[in-house]
């Protein structure tokens, strides 16, 4: 029972080191889309993040504060984008992450799997002000992620479920330096919130919430053509470390 009541505990901080506290492409906070056009953007990302967890229980066996260092996730993703206004773009996101992760703690005996599987998403990105050198946008993006998992610890082996929500929103700046090169950034605050469903031994289920977590990101855009460019990425919070390569096309 002691055994299963830390493999309990295990899923549950793997799952959450896993899958979630991890920031995807934000982009240029600001679009230059007309009313009418579509486009796609296609890439990936990848980042790393100290999870620190207070106070979690579970009804056996409690899991007082502990943090998980360099967590790692992977996702792909194409947005498909349409201007509903001139300067104003909606977009719907289909992401494709990697879930896999060991969990170091109880004497690094436990390994945690997560599935690789879909996330969906959706967002709206537009300018508020511009000149020919300098424009000021923003960015709001909610994505939804299911997945499972298992994990092991000696012959003891369990499985998890975890729905989440992810918000996101961005402002800033985006600077022109030529016809083909941009640089933007800004501040960003981030929020997640889910639920967690499983089986060891015993069933369990466990809330997800966190509080808002502010940071900032900056970027370089740079423009081949009229309907097409390319942006690297770096994104920051206290906990968090993201990069991400998107590729932009405009019909």
């Amino acid at each position: 029972m002691r055994k299963g009541s830390m493999l309990l505990a295990a899923l549950v901080v793997g799952l959450i080191s896993s899958s979630t506290w991890a920031i995807g492409y934000i982009g240029p906070p600001g679009t230059t889309s007309k009313k009418g056009q579509i486009g796609v953007n296609i890439g990936g990302s990848v980042s790393k993040t100290d999870i620190k967890l207070n106070n979690f229980k579970t009804p056996i066996f409690p899991l007082n504060s502990t943090t998980i260092k360099k967590v790692r996730r992977n996702e792909a993703f194409v947005d498909l984008t349409y201007g509903l206004f001139n300067n104003w773009e909606g977009f719907l996101r289909l992401t494709m992450h990697e879930l896999d992760e060991g969990a170091g703690n109880f004497g690094g005996r436990t390994k945690v799997h997560g599935d690789t599987d879909m996330g969906y998403g959706l967002g709206i990105r537009g300018t508020f002000y511009r000149t020919p050198k300098w424009s000021v946008g923003g960015v709001f993006q909610i994505m939804t992620i299911d997945t499972d998992g298992k994990a092991r610890m000696g012959a003891v082996e369990g499985g998890f479920n975890v729905d989440l929500w992810e918000y996101l929103l961005a402002v800033g700046p985006t600077y022109h330096v030529t016809d083909w090169f941009a640089i933007y950034g800004g501040p960003f605050m981030y929020i997640m919130d889910g639920e967690v469903h499983g089986q060891t031994i015993l069933p369990y289920s466990a809330e997800i919430k966190s509080q808002a977590l502010f940071g900032g990101f900056v970027g370089a855009a740079f423009t081949f053509t009229e309907h097409s460019s390319l942006c690297f990425e770096y994104a920051h919070t206290d906990n968090v470390d993201g990069l991400s390569l998107a590729y932009s096309y405009r019909h």
